[in-house]
């Protein structure tokens, strides 16, 4: 028995650790995804697969900082996005293109910030405005 996976031959995207012999890899090989042995299981959150090899996935930026204003003008700043990406703030999403979002609030409150978007790793970081 050996470590394998079973990722999207496109993205890389690891969808299942599998501890089998060499001779059944072939019976989980389907279209657009790829079997192979790794010599150590990957993280599913944190790896993927580029170029025939597990790398960790990037990781976003963080916001510039995390305490703002309540008064529409100051602002917390997040640079290096993918481009174009779907941010998601209380819930509600939102298009960014450009790779900046820069976040400001008219009302104190906590703002909690999701951005999934393959391969970076997931990402959620409050804002809090008061």
């Amino acid at each position: 028995m050996a470590c394998h996976i079973k990722y999207d031959a496109q993205s890389g995207f690891i969808r299942q650790i599998m501890d089998i012999s060499p001779a059944e890899a072939n019976l989980y090989v389907e279209p657009g995804w790829q079997v192979m042995a790794v010599a150590v299981p990957p993280i599913l959150a944190a790896d993927y697969v580029l170029a025939g090899a597990v790398t960790p996935r990037p990781v976003l930026p963080d916001f510039d900082k995390t305490a703002i204003l309540a008064d529409g003008i100051d602002t917390a700043t997040l640079s290096g996005l993918p481009d174009p990406c779907t941010v998601t703030v209380n819930g509600q999403d939102h298009s960014v293109t450009g790779g900046v979002l820069v976040l400001d609030a008219d009302h104190p409150g906590t703002y909690r910030v999701e951005i999934r978007h393959f391969p970076y790793r997931d990402f959620v970081q409050e804002i809090t405005a008061t």
